[in-house]
């Protein structure tokens, strides 16, 4: 069966659960089957969805990442050790408040960490993101996610320059584990 193309009343609230677990929330305006429709973010945040505190491991992919890894791997350290280090919010003011739902940006800022850990091009990291149980525990995806196109990550960090946020990764992650008491602070700094 398929709705007929005719006008919906305005406004038209809807809630949508993506196949990533995403939340995207808001107000439908016009016909969304026209050129010209748009959805406007019911919460006034600059982003196109729903912004999470944190990201729960799924226990599918929990239970077959600890299966495959008995002994473990960086990446499943990072998100036991580190729990999550990221917020969507944290990144905001980087997104648009319309148009296509974007990527978590909490998840692209521990992608974009881990890209440099195994030092990856953009392609190679997308491809972990899709293939590698590891990441997929450590960015807290289910194991059948698509992941993303190796495009967004340039994306992101476009936005972080742009936005002068670059800094805002490693910040965060410092201030983690200081936190965490893994990071002592020292007299001298070498340079």
């Amino acid at each position: 069966y398929h709705a007929p193309r005719e006008r919906l009343s305005l406004p038209h609230q809807v809630n949508v659960t993506m196949p990533t677990g995403c939340q995207i929330m808001g107000i439908l305006v016009g016909n969304p089957y026209q050129p010209g429709w748009s959805r406007e973010s019911s919460e006034g945040a600059p982003m196109s969805l729903q912004s999470k505190d944190e990201y729960l491991i799924p226990e599918e992919t929990r239970r077959v990442a600890r299966a495959a890894f008995p002994k473990g791997t960086l990446c499943l350290r990072i998100a036991d050790v580190l729990g999550t280090i990221y917020r969507d919010q944290q990144f905001a003011e980087l997104f648009a408040h319309r148009g296509q739902p974007a990527a978590s940006p909490a998840r692209l800022a521990l992608a974009t960490v881990l890209q440099f850990v195994d030092g990856l091009s953009d392609r190679q990291a997308a491809e972990a993101v899709r293939g590698r149980i590891d990441w997929k525990y450590a960015l807290a995806l289910e194991l059948t996610d698509p992941g993303f196109d190796h495009t967004v990550l340039s994306e992101f960090r476009s936005r972080l320059v742009s936005g002068q946020a670059e800094l805002r990764l490693l910040d965060t992650l410092l201030e983690r584990l200081r936190a965490l008491k893994l990071l002592k602070p020292r007299g001298r700094q070498r340079t």
